[in-house]
C-alpha cells in the first residue's frame, strides 16, 4: 500500500487542472472526467505501481513465513533452498528465475505502452472542491485505516514498557536495559549513518538513471530502465547472500560501504519508478527547446527538472531511509560485529524469546522513521507556501 500511494500521489501532483475546468464548463460530470481524464493520464503510472506491488509481494518471504501458516510460496521455498544449498542448488536458480518473471513482464509492457503526450507548459495546481458528505466518508476511512496501524504499535509499547506483557504488567525499564547492554545505541549510530548515506547516493543515482531512461532515447536506455525495474524482484536475502559471496575476502566485505551499496539496490526500484513517472509527465520538449536555444541538458536538468521534481525527491530521499532503517534481509549476510544494524537486534531478540526487547527496538526504528517522515512533510510545506507565494 505505501509504495502505490507514494508513487500515484507523486504522479497526481503533477497533474495539470486546465482539462477539469474546461470539462466543468462543457458540462462533462465527474465520472466522465475521472474515465476520460485521470485515468488516461495515469494509465502508465498504473502498469509501474501494479507490477511493483504485484512483485514485492510475490517476492516478500516475511509474511510467509512468519504467518502463512501451511501455504508454501516461491521465497518460501527459496529459503529452504537456501538453506540446503548443496541438494537443492538446481532449485534455487528456477526459483530465482521465476521471481524475474514480473519484472521481465513490466519491461515488456512499458516498452509497448505508447505514452500519450498529455503534458503542457501551464500547470495549474487542482484544488479538491468542498464536499461534506465526501469528505466526511474520507474522514471516517483513515480513521478506521489509522486505528489498525495504531492498535499493534500500542500493543509493541506496552510489551516494551512492561515487565512480562500480557503476564506482569507492571512497568519496567528492563527490556530498555537488555537493548542498551546489547549497544543498541551503538548499533542505532551505524544505521543512522547508513540510511542518511543511502538516502543520498540512491536518490542521486536513482534520479540520474530515471533522466536517462525517461528523457532520452535508444537502446541502451531501455537497457538500463530494465536493470533498474529488475531489482524489484531479487529478494533480499538473494541480494544479501550474493553480495557476501561475490566480495568475500575483500577489505569492501567488512565496512559500512557494501551496506550502503546493497540498501541502495534493494531499495532501488521504487524510487526509480516514482522519479521516472513524474519525468514521463514532464513536457518532453524541454530539451528540444534547450539545444535550440544552446541550452546544455545538465543545465536544463539543475535549472529546471530538478525545481520541478523536488517533492518527488525528498520522497524519494525518505523512502530510501526509512526503509534502510528497518531492513533486515540483504544485511543479515554482511553485517559484523563493527557496522552491525539497529533492526538486527530484533531477530537476536526473538531468537531468544525476549519480545520485549524486540518490541523496543523496533519502536526505536519506528520513532526515527516518524521523524524523518515529519521532516519530509514540513519540507513539502515549506516550499507549497514558497511556489505560492
Amino acid at each position: 500500500f505505501p509504495i502505490a500511494f507514494l508513487m500515484l500521489a507523486d504522479v497526481l501532483g503533477y497533474e495539470d487542472a486546465s482539462p477539469y475546468e474546461a470539462a466543468d464548463v462543457l458540462g462533462i460530470g465527474k465520472v466522465r472526467q475521472f474515465t476520460g481524464i485521470t485515468l488516461p493520464y495515469l494509465s502508465k503510472a498504473l502498469i509501474s505501481v501494479i507490477f511493483s506491488v504485484f512483485t514485492m509481494v510475490v517476492t516478500d518471504y516475511g509474511v510467509p513465513t512468519t504467518i502463512g501458516g501451511t501455504y508454501n510460496t516461491l521465497p518460501v521455498e527459496l529459503l529452504k533452498a537456501f538453506n540446503n544449498l548443496a541438494e537443492r542448488r538446481s532449485d534455487l536458480s528456477i526459483y530465482s528465475a521465476i521471481l524475474l518473471m514480473p519484472a521481465v513482464a513490466a519491461f515488456v509492457i512499458d516498452l509497448l505502452k505508447k505514452e500519450q503526450n498529455r503534458s503542457s507548459f501551464v500547470n495549474k495546481t487542482i484544488k479538491p472542491r468542498k464536499n461534506v458528505v465526501r469528505d466526511i466518508l474520507c474522514y471516517l476511512i483513515c480513521i478506521l485505516m489509522c486505528m489498525v496501524v495504531v492498535f499493534p504499535i500500542v500493543a509493541f509499547a506496552a510489551q516494551a514498557v512492561m515487565t512480562d506483557y500480557p503476564y506482569n504488567m507492571t512497568l519496567s525499564t528492563v527490556h530498555i536495559e537488555k537493548v542498551l547492554l546489547k549497544d543498541g545505541d551503538k548499533f542505532l549510530i551505524n544505521s543512522l549513518i547508513v540510511s542518511t548515506l543511502v538516502s543520498v547516493v540512491g536518490t542521486a543515482i536513482a534520479y540520474l538513471c530515471a533522466y536517462c531512461t525517461a528523457r532520452t532515447g535508444g537502446p541502451l536506455s531501455r537497457a538500463l530502465h530494465l536493470a533498474s525495474i529488475t531489482s524489484m524482484a531479487i529478494p533480499g536475502m538473494v541480494l544479501g547472500l550474493a553480495y557476501s559471496m561475490f566480495f568475500s575476502g575483500s577489505a569492501f566485505a567488512s565496512t559500512l560501504a557494501i551496506l550502503i551499496l546493497v540498501n541502495s539496490m534493494h531499495f532501488f526500484a521504487s524510487p526509480y519508478l516514482m522519479i521516472y513517472n513524474s519525468f514521463n509527465i514532464i513536457n518532453k520538449n524541454l530539451e528540444d527547446v534547450g539545444a535550440t536555444l544552446n541550452i546544455s541538458r545538465p543545465r536544463i536538468l539543475l535549472d529546471v527538472l530538478v525545481p520541478q521534481t523536488k517533492n518527488t525527491l525528498i520522497e524519494m530521499m525518505s523512502y530510501f531511509f526509512v526503509n534502510s532503517m528497518m531492513t533486515i534481509s540483504a544485511v543479515t549476510f554482511l553485517a559484523k560485529s563493527e557496522t552491525f544494524q539497529l533492526s538486527l537486534l530484533i531477530n537476536r531478540f526473538e531468537a531468544s524469546f525476549n519480545l520485549g526487547g524486540a518490541a523496543f527496538v523496533s519502536l526505536m526504528i519506528l520513532f526515527v522513521n516518524l521523524s524523518v517522515k515529519t521532516i519530509a512533510y514540513i519540507l513539502k510545506k515549506a516550499m507549497k507556501k514558497s511556489k505560492a507565494r
